[in-house]
């Protein structure tokens, strides 16, 4: 009989799998990390209310560095996401800003590290996460160059559209977005106009106040409905708030690149 179990301590291999799968159990990624100095700070570990789909769960978990980030107020972070049947262990740099408790990721000009479930992955991981932490100037350099660039009134809306735009992908029928609502600063902290405290605001908005936005549809008859609505928040321990964030970073590196 199969165990009913929390997906952070899941050490079962599904019956469709082969003898060549290996489970990555996310609990021993903790031990894993802990050796290289990071402490898990946030977990999202999946739960199946029906035993049948224990093994569709996934673990998002994120560890921080012990030792302090060069730029005050920030500190380091990776990132790992575990699904326990489908797909490669995924971990990513991070970054978390005190001031605002925002949980960040970047996008696609940072390298990755994927480990399948086959071997031992966790010594595969072990090897492959000193590569993660290496990125960890680049990104130093980055967050200065952003702090360094000021973001003009036209850029600002641009930056605004196109984080809704990215928030609202999937939905149909729209017809307006107050993407407005997005710029909203909400602390002192965050009236400077650099690029990294707008992608900050952009980031907080999006993520925990939502996007006030319009459909519309014809009825049966022909007659246009229209709707308002408001994006719901997103978790930032989720993976679509992984996805999301990696997008927002890649939006606000682009700009930066464009300078």
């Amino acid at each position: 009989m199969r165990l009913y179990n929390n997906s952070f301590i899941q050490d079962q291999k599904h019956l469709t799998k082969s003898e060549r799968f290996q489970v990555i159990q996310p609990s021993l990624i903790q031990a894993t990390l802990d050796k290289h100095g990071f402490d898990l700070v946030h977990l999202k570990s999946g739960y199946a209310k029906n035993p049948d789909r224990v093994d569709f769960q996934t673990t998002v978990a994120r560890y921080r560095s012990r030792d302090a980030f060069e730029i005050d107020g920030l500190s380091f972070d990776l990132i790992f996401k575990v699904p326990h049947l489908y797909g490669r262990l995924v971990g990513v740099l991070g970054l978390f800003r005190g001031v605002c408790a925002n949980q960040m990721n970047v996008g696609q000009w940072f390298e990755c590290v994927k480990v399948s479930h086959t071997g031992d992955p966790i010594a595969v991981l072990n090897e492959m996460i000193p590569q993660l932490v290496a990125q960890r100037q680049k990104l130093i350099d980055q967050v200065n160059a952003m702090k360094s660039r000021d973001v003009t009134p036209n850029e600002l809306v641009q930056l605004a559209n196109e984080v809704a735009n990215i928030r609202l992908d999937g939905i149909t029928d729209i017809v307006k977005i107050e993407a407005s609502d997005l710029i909203k600063v909400r602390r002192q902290e965050d009236v400077n106009g650099d690029l990294f405290t707008v992608l900050n605001v952009l980031q907080e908005n999006v993520m925990r106040h939502g996007i006030r936005y319009q459909t519309a549809k014809p009825d049966q008859f022909g007659v246009m409905q229209y709707r308002n609505m408001n994006a719901r928040k997103i978790s930032d321990k989720s993976v679509k708030a992984i996805e999301i964030n990696a997008s927002i970073w890649d939006v606000a590196t682009k700009l930066l690149q464009a300078a």
